[in-house]
């Protein structure tokens, strides 16, 4: 399994180089996501998937922090659907928020207001 740091992932994001995908439930991600993140809850990753991104697109997902094991079981299901550049980041948005880095969703704007 491919795994991406904090700082791996800011300058590849920074150049447009990887799609993001939250793979906790929609409510998680309305809550608060990652700044340019997509939503693909673990629970709907299947063939459909397929239509949503390409074969070689580079996809980092990540979940809440390194305790969470959802980031890691949807790189597995991505693998296993035939996608090829697939990373995980353990450090998920925890991380992520901590590092002061921006962040979207509704207590993303609480906390700007």
């Amino acid at each position: 399994m491919k795994k991406i740091t904090l700082q791996e992932l800011e300058k590849k994001l920074a150049k447009n180089e990887v799609t993001l995908v939250e793979v906790l439930k929609e409510e998680d991600y309305a809550n608060l996501h990652i700044k340019k993140a997509v939503n693909l809850p673990l629970e709907k990753i299947g063939e459909s998937t397929r239509e949503r991104f390409l074969r070689d697109e580079p996809l980092v997902v990540y979940c809440t922090d390194h305790n969470c094991t959802a980031s890691l079981r949807a790189a597995e299901k991505l693998l296993e659907l035939g996608f090829r550049n697939v990373y995980q980041y353990p450090g998920g948005k925890k991380e992520w928020q901590q590092a002061g880095l921006p962040m979207e969703g509704t207590q993303a704007e609480e906390q700007n207001t």
